[in-house]
């Protein structure tokens, strides 16, 4: 509408440069700082260090930090001793004691932690990690058999009424009468029930090799049952319910390595759970 306007610009690009450059340099003087407490063992700043490095990349190219980002890497790494130390007086299944230790090593997607389970003397490690097994058996299986007589009155087809001579009684129209035909019927019910126990008794603890401190202390028990009902009858089957008139067969019970390698499995995945859940930080 005849209006003259009058449009500034401003160049933005250098302010944007000298603002990253800018923030690099504090994030530099800052990173100076955690890298000294890295060296000087404070897992945490180097942790930070190594992010902070990414972020100072990301604004300005003026510095060489790939060495130094490789060094905060590994002086952040947790290196953890995995073990299992059985003092029962009885043995695990072969086999077991690895798997243990195997699942908890390879399941964990930190990067931050590191486990070992063979170390030598040399080997510095920060956290020691313990499945310390007090006691473990698989039991005996136990047997109990249990026999129930039944009685029942059940109709069985039907029969003449008779009179006082024998004869065949009839009714008003002369038709013989009928009547059903009530007979008694006995039959024994023979259960046995199966039952067998493994179980495994123990404790992790977390230590914190540097410290001495007990980070992590927790019973880790587990059992495993097997229960089999063996059902039998004798006699006639009409005078059982009829959800007692199919007979179940008897059923191989496993034995002891059998149900230790069960119990074993559950052992397993829990101390796989409690090793990747644990705060190491």
């Amino acid at each position: 509408n005849g209006h003259r306007a009058r449009f500034t610009f401003i160049g933005t690009a250098e302010i944007i440069s000298e603002a990253k450059k800018a923030a690099a340099a504090l994030y530099h003087t800052r990173l100076i700082g955690l890298s000294n407490e890295a060296y000087a063992g404070n897992k945490s700043a180097a942790r930070e260090a190594y992010h902070l490095i990414d972020r100072i990349n990301s604004l300005s190219s003026d510095y060489d930090l790939m060495n130094l980002k490789d060094e905060m890497y590994h002086a952040g790494i947790n290196k953890i001793w995995v073990t299992v130390e059985n003092r029962s007086f009885n043995h695990l299944p072969f086999g077991v004691t690895d798997d243990l230790l195997y699942v908890a090593l390879n399941g964990n997607t930190s990067n931050w932690n590191r486990y070992y389970t063979d170390i030598t003397e040399a080997d510095e490690m920060d956290y020691k990690v313990t499945y310390r097994i007090h006691d473990l058996r698989a039991e005996p299986e136990q047997y109990r058999t249990i026999e129930n007589k039944y009685r029942k009155e059940i109709t069985d087809g039907w029969e003449y009424v008779l009179d006082a001579k024998g004869n065949v009684s009839k009714d008003s129209s002369g038709n013989d009468i009928k009547r059903e035909r009530k007979i008694k019927v006995n039959a024994t019910l023979v259960e046995t029930y199966v039952s067998k126990r493994a179980y495994i008794n123990g404790n992790m603890e977390v230590i914190n090799l540097k410290t001495g401190y007990i980070s992590f202390s927790a019973p880790l028990n587990f059992e495993e049952w097997f229960n089999h009902t063996t059902r039998n009858y004798y006699g006639d089957p009409r005078a059982l319910e009829s959800n007692l008139t199919s007979r179940i067969a008897p059923v191989h019970c496993p034995d002891d390595i059998s149900m230790m390698l069960r119990v074993a499995e559950k052992a397993k995945r829990a101390f796989t759970y409690e090793v990747n859940r644990v705060n190491y930080f």
